[in-house]
């Protein structure tokens, strides 16, 4: 069946990844989803809003370590002669680096459900207050018109 695109005609959501890897203490969507897996550069390689249930994921599950993999998507999606933004849906603080920040220019969507340690553990989440607090410094300090 051929692909109905609901948005209008300047943009479309493409899903790089499916499922998690991660188990955060209240979520299912593992369960429901199954295991992280992503698909591979030359299938995303036109699109405008990358999403996933958790982009800093994107690759791990094909060989890629830490967020190399999405660094390694956007630099391939970069070299695209032509005028186009990458928006990145869902990239949790504890998969942002330098490096990811250099590629950014200016819009980042950061799910931040809490800044509480104790919570953040009990979620089972790979960052803490400081963690979080330190990207959002750094983003601000590189990218002074950056959207959170």
């Amino acid at each position: 069946m051929p692909r109905q695109v609901s948005t209008p005609n300047h943009y479309a959501y493409l899903k790089i990844a499916e499922g998690c890897r991660k188990r955060c203490a209240y979520c299912i969507i593992p369960d429901i989803k199954g295991p992280l897996k992503s698909k591979s550069v030359e299938r995303v390689v036109k699109e405008i809003i990358l999403i996933a249930q958790d982009l800093g994921d994107w690759g791990k599950d094909l060989g890629f370590r830490k967020s190399s993999g999405v660094v390694h998507l956007l630099r391939e999606l970069l070299k695209e002669e032509r005028d186009f933004w990458l928006r990145l849906l869902y990239l949790y603080s504890d998969e942002i680096n330098d490096e990811l920040i250099d590629l950014m220019q200016s819009d980042l969507d950061m799910p931040i459900q809490h800044v509480n340690n104790e919570i953040l553990r009990s979620m089972r989440r790979a960052t803490s207050k400081e963690d979080i607090i330190r990207v959002i410094t750094t983003l601000r300090e590189k990218l002074a018109d950056v959207v959170i």
